[in-house]
């Protein structure tokens, strides 16, 4: 055997032990970056998660003037918004999304928790949200549109398809003007059920709404005991 090819035949368990240890510092170096690129991801999700929260927060609480001309423009805007916020914060959470506990997160953010009762702010918006998914509000793009710009958008699915989306309310200002705008009081609803919304309605429901709002202090003493009254009238007059 040569001397060349016996040198050759020595190095090469070398040449193989460095060849490994580049392969590793490669491996380590992808692995880096892929953590890094994971971590910069969940960084960026979490100041998202966060700015998003403390603008739910702002449009949540912030006062409407019920006597400006534009009260009733900036309440339905604010909504509509809001609604929007909540479909890209729950893109955010995925699986982790409760609709409770952001609205609660929001309002505590924008340091309102003693004005606005989280519980029927939060069960207002469970309702409304379900509404905007059952009509194909958060997986439409042109709907989307609409709501992020605080616009009636059109429903894209279900019995009232082509109608538009508009806000109506739980407790109609026919019966109490007080919380028109308030934005717990606030109920997405078709245009033509809206409509017949709006007649004087002091059924049980309505009374029970009213009545979450007087133990969340949103409507006063007074204005609910006008509401139970009627109701009670009009039961006892059903049954003459």
């Amino acid at each position: 055997m040569r001397t060349g090819q016996l040198a050759l035949i020595i190095k090469t368990p070398k040449q193989n032990i460095m060849l490994l240890d580049q392969f590793w510092k490669v491996i380590f170096l992808i692995l880096l970056c892929v953590g890094f690129s994971f971590w910069w991801q969940h960084r960026k999700s979490q100041k998202a998660h966060q700015f998003l929260i403390n603008e739910l927060g702002d449009l949540i609480t912030v006062e409407v003037n019920p006597e400006s001309p534009t009260s009733e423009k900036r309440a339905r805007e604010n909504f509509y918004k809001s609604i929007d916020i909540i479909r890209q914060i729950e893109v955010i959470m995925e699986e982790d999304f409760e609709i409770n506990t952001v609205v609660n997160q929001a309002i505590q953010s924008a340091e309102a928790s003693g004005e606005f009762s989280g519980n029927v702010v939060a069960d207002s918006f469970e309702i409304n949200y379900e509404h905007a998914k059952s009509f194909g509000l958060l997986d439409d793009d042109a709907a989307i549109n609409r709501l992020e710009q605080g616009l009636s958008p059109v429903i894209k699915k279900g019995h009232w398809t082509g109608e538009t989306a508009v806000i109506g309310h739980f407790i109609v200002p026919s019966i109490n003007s007080s919380i028109k705008n308030h934005i717990a009081n606030r109920l997405l609803l078709p245009d033509s059920i809206n409509e017949m919304m709006k007649l004087e309605d002091f059924s049980r429901r309505v009374r029970h709404k009213a009545d979450e709002f007087r133990r969340a202090k949103i409507l006063d003493q007074g204005s609910f005991d006008t509401i139970d009254n009627t109701h009670k009238s009009r039961v006892e007059r059903s049954k003459l």
